[in-house]
């Protein structure tokens, strides 16, 4: 769903500034100058700094998540075809998490987590994307090609957490300002879960 334009302008002046100053230093003046907003158009929006903040977390969420919306498994699908569209979804979830504005977001984001519990729970969401995996697995469980056993939510926090290993120590905790290529195997990985789950 598209966002109206000056909500986007508010989360765009937003981000930026609380990746320029953190969250304490971005003050309300700053916010509603750099958004080129009225005080009372970011109050109506935004009860409070930290519903800013969530917003501009939501919105990286699912900007990551849109990448995803259009990988849907096929009828009659194989299984090399799932562990095909599973290896896209990582990869993409990775590179798109490690862009340099994103990284950057999400130190912020983890130094107010401890704080803030709402921002941890986006954070460890848009972090892992579980929402696309969870989708493709179910369409795979629906076609037999998962077993019926099998709890695909698990497999998605199973398939999202191997993304987690880059991201920090790469990406938040290393200072990576550009994408590179994992320390891990995420194509072994989705093989060796895959094996684990199939029919």
């Amino acid at each position: 769903m598209a966002i109206p334009a000056k909500e986007q302008q508010i989360l765009t002046a937003a981000r930026a500034l609380f990746l320029r100053r953190g969250f304490e230093g971005a003050t309300t003046d700053a916010l509603v100058e750099s958004a080129g907003v009225s005080k009372e158009t970011l109050y109506r929006r935004y009860a409070t700094k930290d519903d800013l903040l969530i917003a501009v977390i939501k919105d990286m969420a699912e900007r990551r998540h849109a990448i995803a919306a259009d990988v849907v498994l096929p009828d009659g699908a194989t299984r090399r075809t799932l562990e095909l569209l599973l290896k896209r979804l990582v990869r993409t979830a990775l590179a798109e998490t490690m862009k340099p504005e994103n990284v950057d977001l999400l130190r912020l984001v983890a130094a107010e987590s401890g704080r803030r519990p709402r921002v941890a729970a986006l954070f460890r969401d848009a972090l892992t994307g579980g929402g696309a995996l969870r989708r493709l697995l179910a369409q795979a469980k629906d076609q037999r090609l998962v077993r019926h056993d099998v709890n695909v939510d698990t497999v998605a926090q199973m398939l999202g957490g191997s993304l987690l290993i880059p991201v920090l120590y790469q990406g938040v905790l290393g200072g990576a300002r550009s994408p590179r290529r994992a320390d891990i195997d995420l194509d072994e990985i989705v093989r060796l879960v895959l094996r684990a789950v199939s029919r």
